[in-house]
């Protein structure tokens, strides 16, 4: 039914290009709502988010380039600060889902002869006329309300011909697959891209003296640690691809006074599994106090996220096997260099 097919995408597409009325914005998204999400799941990533807020305002608002994507991201900083999960949460917010959005790992795509997973294959190759690629069409398009989106995850592990092939993406709003029978617009997308890059280098700053003297007397350094990241940035990427990215969002190191929110976020999310087997869990300050204490910087929200699945899980898992039926309130301590299970005067060791 190919003539059927581009005849639903044409419509889809002429749809997206009807004029809105005047004051009223065609995307029904709240960007108050998904800012809000974004504060309530992810910590210590304000100044971000206030950027992530003026961004959306613009696209919102209609007054982005047509010929475009809606806009081009790089989201930089060190692991597990919550890079990718600002991505998930902003298309649970617009698709309703987690995973409503196109993402590609760069780090599969490291060899040159991969560019064609994104372009498709070559006249004459195998899967030419199919015009297969990584890219998930529905996801990138979006809808005449709901913009697309596509996440190039550290995309500093792109070959060089795979990043030429997406500064012609950001340059055209579109890609024609090599076929030469199909292109997907990407005019409707908001198109994100991660990086690592210069997290070594600062880490290195953190564990430095200057660091811990300007902690000590209440200074700021964002402004130092930013210009650590961009200098990597400029070092590794050519001018013409940073020249292409509307804006760069840079995020920090999680302070340690802030991973007992973590720590609660971890809590309510394994609640939130629970709760259709009437289970609620509960942490003792011993508790709090250990997973603080083992908390590796170095990985960020994730160390916490490890440990409540190497340490925290289990006991429960196995506490819902000798009891199938169970349901009501159980705890968690640490005692004895352990953590341990604990309902009333009984507990899973």
């Amino acid at each position: 039914m190919p003539f059927i097919n581009d005849m639903l995408e044409q419509n889809q597409r002429n749809q997206r290009e009807v004029p809105s009325k005047k004051g009223i914005s065609r995307f029904s998204f709240d960007h108050l709502e998904i800012i809000r999400h974004l504060r309530s799941q992810i910590i210590a990533q304000d100044d971000t988010f206030l950027e992530i807020e003026k961004i959306l305002k613009v696209i919102q608002a209609g007054i982005t380039n047509p010929q475009k994507p809606l806009g081009v991201f790089l989201l930089i900083g060190p692991t597990g600060v919550g890079k990718t999960q600002t991505i998930r949460l902003i298309a649970q917010c617009i698709h309703h889902s987690l995973d409503g959005f196109c993402r590609i790992d760069m780090n599969t795509l490291s060899q040159e002869h991969y560019s064609a997973s994104l372009t498709g294959a070559p006249p004459g190759y195998v899967g030419s006329k199919e015009g297969h690629t990584l890219f998930e069409i529905p996801l990138i398009e979006g809808s005449y309300s709901k913009p697309g989106i596509v996440l190039f995850d550290e995309i500093e592990k792109a070959n060089p011909q795979v990043i030429r092939s997406i500064l012609n993406i950001i340059d055209n709003g579109k890609m024609t697959l090599t076929s030469g029978n199909r292109s997907i617009d990407f005019k409707n997308s908001l198109i994100f891209m991660t990086s690592n890059l210069g997290s070594k280098k600062l880490a290195i700053f953190q564990n430095s003296f200057l660091y811990k003297l300007w902690n000590f007397f209440g200074f700021k350094h964002s402004k130092k640690e930013n210009k650590i990241l961009k200098s990597s940035l400029e070092a590794f990427f050519d001018p013409e691809f940073l020249n292409r990215i509307d804006t760069i969002l840079y995020y920090k190191k999680i302070p340690t006074n802030a991973i007992k929110q973590i720590i609660q976020l971890e809590l309510d999310q394994l609640n939130e599994l629970l709760q259709n087997k009437e289970l609620k869990i509960s942490l003792s300050e011993n508790a709090i106090e250990m997973l603080q204490k083992s908390y590796d910087p170095r990985y960020g929200a994730r160390d916490i996220a490890r440990k409540f699945t190497t340490h925290i899980k289990p006991l429960v898992a196995e506490w819902i096997f000798c009891n199938p039926s169970g349901s009501g309130r159980i705890g968690i301590d640490f005692k004895n260099n352990r953590f341990i299970l604990e309902i009333g005067e009984n507990s899973i060791k």
